[in-house]
């Protein structure tokens, strides 16, 4: 067990909000810390290797922002009612599997409203139907080889549709959580549907209501290049990548905001994932804190 993460889950959370609440009269000008998931309570469990459950990632990247905090000073970590009123910069820790990312994607829903033929309660006309839908709706790029992205790296920045619920009455209603990007429009979505569907294009209805906006981040030069430069160091490279989802990155009105660390979305944050968000995060803040003229 690395020695960052011998803290029980619930011990990480309860630090973090402490120094959190403890923080305000720290510098006006230190680097604001933050991780994606901020009201994490700590549903998690210790293991051997590290962190394990729903909130797994968020108390690993916590882990690493406090030992960063302890070691270095100048770093302010924020956790639960995180202060949007400081301008940053801000260093939110996301699992973005050593990509950066200063783009958001924004949320919406979209109902799929398609004619049935014949009597709705039988099933096979109903399935087929459906399956053109859940087709229509499949994440696709002409370049990059979606089907077989099993970690999800090119389904960012792509508008995408996860079913939420499906209805049968006299007509297919489909439900859809949709990832949206600037490309997203009603005519856009309508259009695939349209296509995509075998019946008359005009009996084809399409719904789309936009929830959270596309977050930009417009950080600065000096900001970039403190984190594209850990980036080389530790990961090897600087490459960016969208954030899937809507998190406190997206909450935080600061231009000065760049998102990065290591980890997958899911369940589990070992010790090699803590190791690199917390090397990534003090180099980072190493780089921030040094005299201009140096860096």
């Amino acid at each position: 067990m690395s020695e960052g993460l011998d803290r029980t889950p619930a011990a990480v959370v309860d630090t973090a909000r402490a120094v959190e609440l403890d923080g305000n009269d720290r510098d006006p000008h230190s680097v604001e810390v933050v991780v994606a998931d901020a009201h994490a309570t700590g549903d998690a469990t210790r293991t051997e290797t590290g962190y394990e459950g729903p909130d797994a990632v968020a108390c690993g990247h916590l882990a690493a922002a406090l030992a960063v905090a302890d070691a270095v000073e100048g770093v302010r970590v924020h956790h639960g009612d995180v202060d949007l009123t400081r301008d940053g910069p801000w260093l939110v820790l996301a699992p973005l599997s050593g990509f950066v990312a200063t783009v958001a994607t924004g949320t919406a829903t979209a109902t799929v409203t398609v004619p049935l033929d014949g009597d709705p309660r039988r099933v096979r006309p109903v399935r087929e139907r459906l399956d053109s839908v859940l087709a229509a709706a499949r994440a696709r790029h002409d370049h990059y080889p979606v089907a077989d992205d099993d970690r999800g790296v090119f389904r960012t920045g792509l508008t995408t549709l996860s079913v939420s619920e499906v209805t049968v009455t006299d007509d297919l209603r489909v439900r859809f959580d949709v990832s949206t990007t600037p490309a997203t429009t009603q005519s856009e979505l309508a259009e695939r549907f349209r296509t995509g569907i075998p019946v008359d294009e005009a009996a084809v209805d399409v719904d789309l209501e936009f929830q959270v906006g596309v977050e930009r981040a417009s950080p600065s030069a000096a900001l970039r290049e403190a984190v594209e430069d850990a980036h080389r160091a530790v990961v090897g490279d600087a490459g960016y990548e969208w954030l899937p989802r809507p998190t406190v990155f997206s909450r935080l009105p600061a231009p000065e905001k760049v998102a990065f660390g290591a980890g997958r979305p899911g369940d589990r944050f070992d010790h090699d994932d803590f190791e690199r968000t917390r090397d990534l995060l003090e180099r980072v803040v190493d780089r921030l804190q040094q005299p201009e003229e140096s860096r």
